[in-house]
């Protein structure tokens, strides 16, 4: 599908935790629809998601983002 073909690589999506074992929030400050249940490695506090998965990454890491029109 078309998002699939643009997330070649990983882009911020507002989904975030104020740190490990917080609840993650979008920026508007709802909460997600779905339970995310990171691996014990992943310890960032922002998700970014690609093409087949979503990973929590260091908030300060440089990546494109995807917006709500």
């Amino acid at each position: 599908n078309f998002i699939q073909s643009q997330l070649s690589y990983f882009h911020w999506i507002g989904l975030s935790r104020k740190g490990t074992g917080s609840s993650w929030t979008w920026e508007d400050k709802s909460s997600p629809f779905l339970k995310i249940d990171w691996k014990e490695s992943e310890v960032g506090n922002c998700a970014s998601l690609a093409a087949t998965r979503m990973v929590a990454a260091d908030c300060s890491t440089f990546k494109p983002y995807i917006c709500e029109k």
